[in-house]
């Protein structure tokens, strides 16, 4: 009877621990689901790569690994799980500090970690790492690949690259000023049938915009500085092709009309001023990328 009823309490110690673990996995995995459903998105790498590049420095060492080469991994893993939890309050976040704690728990133990015990850490954190960053140049996949500084180098620009910098910035005020007129006159001046037929007033209203409108675009080229020589910081000469390319598209906006030929329809139009929008946006991602001296 006793015996029976020792069996009996075990088995619902058994059931209520499973029930704690089923419990914990579907917490552990609604997380990750609800940072999907609720569109997280990923994390900055940048904004965590001292402890990212402190992992991958211990993970992807020469192996096998060595006992005390894990525990400092298993240390890696519990500070960028402690990372984390402090830098961000995302569902997507917190699920991977779990994950990460599971890693942190693979990392200890007696012995050497080589082989396929090893590379399974190794697949699963790039898993982890993939559903959690956006990407970086500087992550490491192998041990192969160099190890990353904690902090990010600086380069330091000369006064030249600042100069043409400041004149590169002139120049972006004066094509963001010309795409917002550009769109709003484009759209008085009306565009073809879709027959290719130009009305009268369309094909005037176009010849005649057209004469002020590279009028504008040849002031946009002479406020751009020269070409950028071989000397100059490969971020800055990135920036100033930018700019260029966008009063390039600005200058196409006409089309053929620019030549006593049809006026370009809607969608020809607003497809250049789309371009040299975009073209803005990366002059101006380039010129921060050349100011804070970051690498390209």
């Amino acid at each position: 009877m006793w015996k029976l009823l020792r069996v009996r309490n075990l088995l619902a110690v058994g059931a209520i621990l499973f029930a704690m673990g089923v419990a914990y996995s579907a917490m552990h995995t609604t997380q990750g689901v609800m940072g999907v459903a609720e569109g997280e998105r990923p994390l900055a790498a940048d904004q965590f790569r001292a402890p990212i590049a402190n992992l991958e420095a211990r993970l992807f060492a020469a192996g096998p690994l060595s006992m005390e080469q894990r525990i400092a991994l298993a240390v890696a893993f519990d500070d960028m799980r402690k990372a984390l939890e402090a830098g961000t309050g995302t569902h997507l976040a917190k699920y991977s500090a779990r994950e990460l704690k599971t890693l942190a728990g693979l990392s200890r133990g007696l012995g050497d970690l080589g082989g396929a015990d090893l590379d399974r850490v190794r697949q699963n954190w790039m898993r982890v790492r993939s559903n959690t960053f956006d990407d970086a140049a500087w992550f490491r996949f192998s041990e192969s690949d160099p190890v990353a500084p904690p902090v990010e180098p600086r380069m330091a620009l000369s006064d030249a690259d600042r100069a043409m910098l400041a004149q590169l910035k002139t120049s972006l005020a004066g094509i963001e000023f010309a795409i917002e007129r550009g769109e709003r006159e484009a759209e008085r001046l009306g565009e073809p049938q879709p027959s290719g037929t130009v009305e009268d007033w369309v094909a005037n209203g176009w010849r005649d915009w057209v004469v002020n409108w590279r009028d504008e675009m040849d002031r946009l080229r002479r406020s751009l500085p020269a070409t950028p020589g071989a000397d100059v910081s490969q971020r800055v000469h990135f920036a100033w092709d930018t700019v260029s390319r966008a009063i390039d598209e600005l200058s196409a906006v006409p089309g053929d009309s620019a030549y006593g030929g049809r006026p370009p329809y809607r969608i020809e139009w607003t497809r250049r001023f789309q371009n040299a929008r975009r073209d803005v946006q990366s002059a101006r991602d380039w010129i921060e990328k050349a100011e804070q001296g970051r690498p390209v």
